[in-house]
């Protein structure tokens, strides 16, 4: 078989560049608290969560259908199904396991005998769908006519009758094919590269796939003397096929492809599929002149276009990259406040400690004025414990009624209560030449396992901005936990200490017995010795008396 024409520059390195960029950010999710808040969007139900969460799927994968799928020479999966699996699967926390060397078919008979639980690229048909469960597409490419570039003009299927046409063995085009165009002869290749090279060197007048595939291979391969020549009324749309017993799999996979952003679709198809749809265009038709004037203004047109559209996207990226970047540095920041807070609480032994440790650690950082700290004594009553900021406060603190007033409403709703302008409240902040009076209040419950532990009460001169509700919302679980432990510490000290006193008690009484014994002991003794006297009298006083 002769060889094939020499290949040919994919593409300029610009665009090479910023469509290697855009696949990159595109496939780069946000971290923590904002990956935490994408997944929440996507709307999934628990059971679904509980269902993918952390769960290993065995994925089959055709090893020689790029630019789809296929395994590269290093052994990793690749293509553009490859990158729309791995986003669904990093979405929803899953880990895939790669089953190569499984066409279409084969795939379909695994899945259903439950050796394999997804099929990243496969086209729904009524027949496979009595197999497996479908989600929606997520691409959908056009079936095309592929013929040499000298080769007479082919409009549709109509024009094909007679010629040597060529199809991949197994595949829905062969398929819808011999079922609507039975007189049309088909000649099975093994694959699109082994029928694009049958093509190229005469061996066959036609070759038919979807347009992905048959624009990668003519790239690929270097395949200049082969030009796509017509559309066909097929399309293939794309979906992940799922195993009929997992549909919580199957609606997890669904909500993940819908909330794939479209600049993350448009970066993946531009990665793969490079080559555009030229169906329908002839340059034959044209007079020599006409074609050369028409190119070149089309050329010119179209560079200026790349350009702007290059310049355009790596803007884009750039301040892509900055709101990332940002992103990434207010959470370090966020992260190390946390922290220094943190860190201020350990060596807390009492309530009054924690509160005030808190307090002067975190009023600053949340640009609060003043605060107070209530706890739970009890399953009734609020008792303050430490203030920030007190100084100049016009009411006296005291204990307060569960559902008594805003701080008690709070803790019994169990819920965040916020007040802008509060005129009515009776609070003036001293500023040390004189009082302020707030503009915002903010009561927020202290909460562990959905029991109130206590109520913290902010005032803001200011406002209160969404980096610093953000940090609000990192401190309070950190602040609960601390409670919570310094509780059982004290509650655990005031068992030792119970037990202490129990034990100083008993050694008490033993010793009381003791001395009682020993007096007991004595008493005998004595007993003893004046009962032995009075028997020796009895003894003597008994005697005859001596006959002298």
């Amino acid at each position: 078989m002769p060889s094939p024409p020499a290949p040919r520059p994919r593409g300029t390195p610009f665009r090479g560049l910023a469509a290697a960029a855009l696949a990159l950010l595109a496939l780069a999710g946000p971290p923590g608290r904002a990956q935490v808040q994408e997944r929440s969007a996507l709307g999934l139900t628990p059971e679904e969560w509980t269902f993918v969460a952390g769960r290993k799927i065995r994925i089959a994968v055709d090893a020689a259908r790029p630019p789809f799928e296929y395994v590269d020479e290093r052994g990793r999966y690749a293509g553009l199904c490859a990158d729309y699996m791995r986003s669904a699967a990093r979405t929803l926390g899953l880990d895939l396991e790669i089953v190569p060397g499984l066409p279409a078919g084969e795939a379909v008979a695994r899945a259903e005998a439950g050796e394999i639980d997804v099929i990243p690229k496969i086209t729904p048909t009524p027949e496979r769908g009595r197999s497996i469960l479908f989600t929606a597409p997520y691409v959908t490419f056009p079936s095309v006519i592929v013929t040499r570039a000298d080769f007479r003009e082919v409009a549709g299927l109509d024009d094909l009758d007679g010629l040597r046409v060529g199809v991949v063995k197994g595949l829905v085009v062969e398929e819808v094919l011999r079922r609507d165009r039975p007189r049309l002869p088909l000649e099975e290749a093994p694959n699109v590269k082994e029928g694009l090279l049958r093509l190229s060197t005469g061996q066959l007048d036609a070759f038919i796939d979807n347009l992905g595939t048959v624009s990668h291979g003519i790239d690929t391969l270097g395949l200049t003397n082969l030009r796509i020549a017509a559309r066909t009324p097929y399309g293939h749309d794309l979906a992940f096929g799922v195993r009929r017993d997992m549909p919580l799999l199957r609606s997890a996979l669904d909500k993940a492809l819908a909330g794939m952003p479209a600049s993350e679709r448009n970066a993946i198809k531009r990665r793969w599929v490079p080559v555009l749809d030229r169906a329908g265009l002839d340059w034959r038709a044209l007079a020599p002149y006409a074609a050369a004037v028409v190119a070149l203004l089309a050329g010119i047109l179209a560079w200026n276009r790349h350009l702007k559209g290059v310049v355009r996207e790596r803007e884009r990226i750039q301040a892509e990259l900055r709101e990332h970047a940002a992103r990434l540095e207010a959470q370090a920041r966020l992260k190390a406040q946390v922290a220094q807070v943190s860190a201020s609480l350990q060596a807390a032994r009492t309530r009054t400690d924690l509160a005030e440790a808190f307090l002067g650690q975190a009023a600053p950082l949340l640009g609060a004025q003043y605060g107070v700290f209530h706890v739970l004594d009890g399953p009734e009553v609020l008792t303050p414990v430490a203030t920030y900021g007190g100084a100049g406060v016009e009411w006296e603190l005291g204990p307060v009624a569960l559902g008594q007033g805003l701080v008690g409403q709070c803790a019994l709703a169990g819920a965040p209560v916020e007040l802008d302008d509060p005129g009515g409240i009776p609070l003036r902040l001293a500023a040390g030449w004189g009082t302020l009076a707030p503009r915002r209040l903010r009561f927020e419950p202290i909460r562990s396992k959905d029991r109130t532990l206590g109520v913290l009460t902010l005032a803001f001169l200011g406002a209160f901005p969404p980096e610093r509700r953000d940090l609000l919302a990192e401190l309070l679980p950190m602040l609960a936990l601390n409670l919570e432990i310094l509780a059982g510490h004290l509650e655990t000290a005031r068992l030792l200490e119970a037990a202490r006193t129990q034990t100083r008690d008993l050694d008490t009484r033993l010793d009381a017995l003791a001395r009682l014994a020993g007096a007991a002991q004595d008493r005998d003794a004595r007993l003893a010795l004046l009962q032995g006297g009075i028997d020796a009298l009895r003894v003597r006083c008994a005697a005859p008396p001596h006959q002298g």
